[in-house]
């Protein structure tokens, strides 16, 4: 993620794995189960939608995760993603393995 400048902000990981677990830069510390598994389809649509409060993943119109900032462990994320500080979420093909 990216801020106006096309500074870096943070990343936002998801590993497809047998249970799917995310993880998020300055926010989360290793990666974490998903609340919600998503559901086993042949095609999929993800959905990633960052708010000033929260970051919120669908797959296939089911929410998989509703993660508010404020509920953080780590310090440096409310101040690195909270408010509208987003402006670019960039996918990179190094780590895209979906």
């Amino acid at each position: 993620m990216y801020d106006k400048d096309s500074n870096y902000i943070s990343i936002v990981g998801v590993k497809f794995s047998s249970t799917m677990q995310y993880w998020i830069y300055r926010c989360s510390g290793n990666y974490t189960h998903l609340p919600v598994q998503p559901p086993v389809d042949a095609e999929t649509i993800w959905t990633i939608e960052k708010t000033e409060t929260a970051l919120f993943i669908t797959c296939n119109d089911v929410e998989v995760l509703d993660y508010l900032f404020t509920n953080s462990s780590d310090d440096r994320c409310v101040p690195t993603l909270g408010g509208d500080v987003v402006e670019q979420i960039e996918f990179s093909s190094t780590y895209d393995t979906a």
